[in-house]
């Protein structure tokens, strides 16, 4: 019979690939950075057994999109998305330059909102989470495991 440990630790490996998979499968893991950040960690005390899956904190704007702003946040940086083009191979138009294409797509995010957030295409990671979520539920339960938490978290900025 599987352990608490092994139960919580393959439950998190499996998130792993299956957040993983969703970045590869919507294509918005352009740099490979997201992807490769995304880990879980498995703790547990005297009363609670704990998973943490974590990523680079944008995470959740790849989730949700972002909406537009009157102001910037400073969530991201117009440095951010001359990176995002480079490592999408993005034709940069005739008699324009990087710092010129990726502020302009910078502003558009700032009046728009992001393709994903516009077009509604959300929670790509949490239906990630959510997938297999049942059956691991009542694996905890058939164990008489009564308290734990799973958890999203994200990094801080790299």
């Amino acid at each position: 019979m599987m352990t608490a440990k092994e139960l919580f630790e393959n439950y998190g490996t499996q998130k792993v690939q299956d957040i993983r998979t969703a970045l590869d499968r919507n294509n918005i893991n352009a740099s490979g950075r997201l992807s490769a950040s995304v880990q879980s960690v498995y703790t547990e005390n005297t009363t609670t057994y704990r998973i943490q899956v974590m990523a680079l904190a944008y995470i959740g704007t790849v989730d949700v999109g972002r909406g537009a702003t009157k102001n910037s946040t400073g969530e991201f940086k117009v440095q951010d998305i001359e990176s995002w083009i480079i490592a999408k191979r993005i034709a940069i138009p005739a008699g324009k330059t990087l710092r010129q294409l990726a502020y302009a797509i910078y502003v558009s995010i700032n009046r728009r909102g992001t393709n994903q957030y516009r077009s509604r295409q959300r929670n790509i990671i949490r239906d990630a989470i959510d997938l297999g979520l049942q059956p691991f539920l009542d694996d905890v339960a058939n164990m008489g495991i009564d308290i734990f938490l799973i958890e999203l978290a994200k990094w801080q900025r790299l």
